[in-house]
């Protein structure tokens, strides 16, 4: 510290100015259940069926009618239930609305066994 300022050296400088970037890795569901141990705390990509009610999602990689899935169906647990209202809105819904599902991708991280979403887009509510 000079007179209450802090003094930057260049090396320091240069550290806060560089940006890292942290690229998504892709993946399956399968994959990533198979290799868990490998992606753990990693940045993933992933393409299933989302499966949403309030209090829990899944994304799984077989979806059956009624949005159930398949009864040999992959499935990943998502940390916390989905908080994008938008995403929700446009997904489609089981008769009463308790259930919402659609085609999505996720990029998220990996962490004891449950996805942290990050970013969740959809492809397709059929």
């Amino acid at each position: 510290m000079v007179r209450g300022r802090l003094v930057l050296g260049v090396t320091t400088l240069a550290a806060v100015l560089a940006w890292t970037v942290i690229t998504a890795q892709e993946t399956t569901i399968g994959d990533l259940l198979d290799h868990s141990a490998g992606y753990e705390n990693r940045l993933v990509r992933l393409v299933g069926s989302l499966i949403a009610r309030d209090s829990s999602a899944l994304l799984v990689d077989q979806l059956g009618a009624g949005g159930l899935p398949m009864p040999k169906a992959r499935q990943i647990k998502l940390r916390a239930p989905l908080q994008d209202h938008a995403l929700i809105g446009r997904l489609k819904g089981v008769p009463g609305g308790a259930i919402r599902f659609g085609q999505v991708q996720v990029e998220g991280f990996w962490r004891a066994g449950v996805l942290i979403p990050v970013s969740i887009i959809l492809v397709s509510n059929v």
